[in-house]
């Protein structure tokens, strides 16, 4: 008994130290916010609700004795803002006295529209139950400026924002007649903006006396995925911008794929049914059949995935980006772009959330390897051929992606060769190469790509689960514990892929095709000033002209026959060692 009611005494303890860890107090300091206008602080040491509405991370403090203030400013009607209000956090919230005082000073010197510049971060807008709804205006300090139309709290249709450059450079100017932003230093995008997220934008970088602009659609503001029509690059020499003609680029995740030196685009589009519910958007032959750049929409495991890009046979087919495709836009999946061989990549880049710590991984291979695929058969990492890696970590207090570390070098069989580590470095890179002794390694050091031998059959690693479970070519699983050896074979893996005769490997034929003219259209881009409530803005303007191209005859390719598209005559399971 006596035990019983020392444990609960212990709950009782641990509870009112949870509750005191996490709480969230609210006064009204001035007027009133139930039903009126007042100004209503907010005091926690964690967030409740997201009381910054807009694209910022919850802040948590864990320190019980650490805590916040931020404001609630306006039209009061059942205790939530409902007409012209406020949202913002001031610098020296924990100084409550001097915070509270100076912000009712300035409500009532109607004041609070000019202090945005001087918040932690700033909100004004018309508010339906606590929730923008209308026009609005969203800043914070050193990060970014949005001016957008809202309903019940988030961007809807057009959206201007006003964000820090890609190495996180951020600089504004405010002029003190008119009240408004203009941008020295970052990015100013244009669009229909949803979180973090561009469904269809422009992108205008400035640095210095360069202003270069981007045209995208489907694009993460902070991972730059997909085609995007640029009209500046960097000058090889100065390091410096440089405006150039319009061009058009594949990016995934920062890294410049390909690009082509036009903007040019068919007029001869169509949508064309294709089987298994699939559907393609874009240039077509003339008997209709899908043939150049253009969407593919593709289903595969009760997913829906798209492919922009070029296509021939109904699969992709040269460069192009696939992700998978969804209603929530900004929240990252994986995305992979590069050259595709009849519906496979061969090299290119992929870009993955890896789910801890908010971290986010890109890859890249740059080198074309035709007899093995690149990634792996679940679509993770790269197998073969030479390669980048940067992973990103979200900076909570300054609410911007960083990179954490960055490793160059080559994968063989799985295995990297030669790494070149230039941030983040770990104690694993200082590590010698794995010891092999008498032809065995330590288990641990085993790794996708290996050629190991059991019962005297030589196979190869396919997959590797926790550093303990193996898989095999053969299908089957070995276990391997801390401190045990595993016998390397003589074969490499190589021996269990033989390269097709007929298409050398390549999984396609070629044959003659000559191409019927097409009319075509050239995009052109004029810029023009545009002045908003809050910022004044650069609006880059397309025009269009048309034309008829003709084209020379050129080889075209085919699934090949004699190895089914494969590349490979066929496929060893395992060999005698």
């Amino acid at each position: 008994m006596k035990k019983l009611l020392f444990y609960l005494a212990l709950l009782l303890i641990v509870k009112s130290n949870i509750v005191f860890s996490q709480f969230h107090e609210e006064e009204c300091i001035y007027g009133n916010c139930k039903n009126g206008f007042g100004i209503l602080a907010i005091k926690g040491n964690k967030f409740v609700n997201s009381p910054a509405p807009f694209h910022v991370k919850n802040i948590v403090i864990n320190d019980p004795g650490t805590y916040y203030y931020y404001y609630k400013v306006g039209q009061f009607e059942k205790k939530e803002l409902n007409g012209m209000g406020y949202k913002l956090s001031v610098p020296g919230s924990f100084n409550a006295q001097g915070s509270h005082a100076w912000l009712i000073n300035m409500v009532k010197q109607n004041l609070i529209d000019s202090i945005a510049s001087s918040c932690i971060w700033y909100e004004k807008g018309t508010y339906s139950n606590g929730l923008l709804n209308g026009k609005g205006f969203q800043m914070m300090k050193e990060v970014f400026i949005t001016e957008a139309d809202f309903v019940a709290g988030k961007t809807k249709g057009s959206s201007y924002s006003i964000r820090s450059s890609r190495n996180g450079f951020f600089k504004v100017d405010k002029d003190l007649k008119t009240n408004k932003y203009k941008i020295l230093v970052g990015r100013q995008l244009y669009g229909t903006i949803n979180n973090n997220f561009c469904t269809d934008c422009q992108e205008t970088e400035y640095t210095g006396n360069i202003q270069g602009t981007s045209i995208a659609r489907r694009m993460n503001l902070d991972f730059l995925n997909g085609w995007i029509v640029k009209d500046y690059g960097v000058d090889a020499k100065s390091g410096y911008l440089k405006n150039v003609d319009p061009f058009r680029v594949l990016y995934v995740g920062n890294v410049e794929l390909f690009r082509i030196p036009t903007v040019e685009q068919s007029l001869n589009v169509k949508e064309v049914i294709l089987a298994n519910g699939a559907k393609y958007t874009g240039e077509v032959d003339e008997k209709g059949r899908p043939f150049g750049f253009g969407i593919l929409q593709l289903y595969d495991s009760g997913s829906k995935w798209f492919y922009e890009g070029f296509v021939d046979n109904e699969k992709p087919e040269g460069w192009g980006i696939i992700r998978l495709e969804d209603d929530q836009y900004e929240d990252l999946n994986v995305i992979m772009g590069g050259f595709f061989v009849n519906g496979i990549i061969r090299n290119g880049a992929l870009i993955k959330p890896e789910g801890v710590n908010e971290k986010v991984l890109i890859s890249f291979r740059g080198s074309d390897d035709k007899s093995i695929k690149i990634y792996s058969e679940i679509f993770k990492d790269i197998v073969n051929g030479y390669y980048s890696k940067s992973i990103f970590s979200f900076d909570e207090k300054l609410k911007r992606w960083f990179i954490k570390r960055e490793e160059f070098g080559e994968k063989v069989n799985g295995y990297p060769k030669d790494v070149w580590v230039s941030l983040g470095k770990t104690i694993a890179e200082t590590r010698k190469q794995r010891i092999v002794t008498n032809g065995f390694i330590d288990s641990k050091d085993l790794t996708i790509g290996d050629v190991v031998v059991v019962n005297g059959m030589a196979s190869l690693v396919m997959s590797v689960s926790g550093s303990i479970y193996f898989k095999l070519k053969n299908n089957t699983t070995i276990t391997m514990l801390s401190g045990s050896k595993v016998q390397l074979s003589k074969h490499n893996s190589s021996a269990f892929i033989q390269t097709c005769n007929k298409c050398k490997g390549s999984g396609m034929e070629s044959f003659t095709y000559q191409r019927p003219p097409t009319e075509k259209v050239i995009v052109n881009t004029r810029y023009e000033t545009e002045v908003l409530d809050y910022t004044t803005w650069r609006k880059t303007i397309t025009e269009t002209k048309t034309y008829i191209q003709t084209y020379p005859t050129e080889q075209r390719s085919r699934p090949c026959t004699e190895c089914n598209a494969k590349g490979t005559s066929h496929d060893v399971n395992e060999i005698v060692e």
